[in-house]
């Protein structure tokens, strides 16, 4: 322990304390009591190494009868005890490492690249690892009216937007594959519509995308028009449902009447499975002679057959209409 002591006339007397199991000890040397004024002093500790490890100053009004007179001279001891009881403290959490040090605090600021965190706008490379063992880790973005979370549980990770600090809104939770069986799912949104929340399973936990809509059967060769009613879809993971009812009308002439009445327009292509053919049942038909309708592979169009081999245009009535309702489960990749 380094002690030094600047006097009025700018002198220095320098001095070096005792470290002891039962503290520091100090024996104040006599020069410091040959003049009157305001003294400067430091108390510095040391590393085995030589390089500083705590600072701490302090001043002192001092009387040239300091000596001679007891009761100012205890005051002054007493101050000084805190000064060195003060050091002691710092001492002792520098030994316990409850303090940084000036050393580890340098070498930290060394290896920060300052040039990625202190600027806006800027990329981070690299991995960001945000670790909170006490609690939930969470991002938390906030602009005037919006707050959002993104953190993680022990099995899910969420994404939650508010409308203000306290009111829940949007959610969407993701959930950790060990927490898929039963009613568990892969994906779910979770909306809020005055103070009732909607789950919304988005994929399943067997690895199904769950997504509906509609399609727009037409008119997949010449000699004929289509029109259709309620055509829709739903596709849950890697097959795809349709639906539609369809009305044909044939067209003047027979220069087509050889060619297969086709619907076009299936909302996603078949699977390409060389050689199958996928079967879309005919739930009602006031054709005599279509009997089913087939999807072939890779292809987005469904062919209408007879008894034997395609329905054709030539078979479509000149006069009237024929009506079709057809529905059907395929594969698609």
């Amino acid at each position: 322990m380094e002690i030094v002591f600047q006097k009025p006339d700018k002198t220095n007397v320098q001095d070096y304390g005792i470290l002891s199991p039962q503290g520091i000890s100090y024996v104040l040397r006599p020069e410091l009591f040959d003049v009157t004024g305001i003294i400067i002093g430091y108390i510095r500790l040391r590393n085995l190494d030589g390089t500083i490890a705590a600072t701490l100053y302090f001043r002192y009004l001092l009387v040239s009868d300091l000596v001679d007179t007891e009761s100012l001279r205890r005051s002054y001891m007493a101050t000084l005890t805190d000064i060195v009881n003060e050091a002691q403290t710092i001492l002792d959490g520098l030994q316990s490492g409850s303090f940084a040090t000036p050393a580890y605090v340098d070498n930290k600021f060394n290896v920060l690249d300052l040039a990625k965190v202190n600027r806006i706008g800027d990329t981070m490379t690299g991995d960001l690892n945000i670790q909170n063992p006490s609690s939930n880790s969470r991002i938390i973005l906030k602009t005037s009216n919006i707050l959002s979370h993104i953190y993680n549980t022990s099995n899910q990770f969420n994404i939650t937007t508010f409308g203000s600090d306290t009111s829940y809104v949007r959610e969407l939770v993701i959930w950790a594959p060990s927490y898929l069986a039963d009613d568990k799912k892969g994906l779910q949104y979770i909306a809020e519509t005055a103070g009732i929340y909607n789950t919304y399973d988005i994929w399943h936990g067997l690895n199904l995308p769950f997504t509906t809509g509609t399609w727009v059967p037409g008119a997949g060769n010449a000699g004929y028009t289509l029109t259709f009613t309620a055509a829709s879809y739903i596709r849950l993971g890697s097959y795809v449902y349709v639906s539609t009812n369809v009305t044909i009308t044939k067209a003047a002439g027979t220069a087509s009447d050889g060619l297969t009445v086709v619907i076009d327009g299936l909302p996603i292509a078949c699977k390409n499975i060389t050689g199958t053919y996928q079967t879309i049942s005919v739930g009602y038909t006031n054709s005599a002679t279509i009997r089913n309708a087939i999807i072939a592979p890779a292809s987005a169009r469904i062919n209408l057959t007879a008894d034997t081999g395609y329905f054709t245009v030539g078979t479509l009535p000149t006069s009237g209409t024929v009506s079709v309702f057809l529905s059907g489960i395929y594969p698609i990749d």
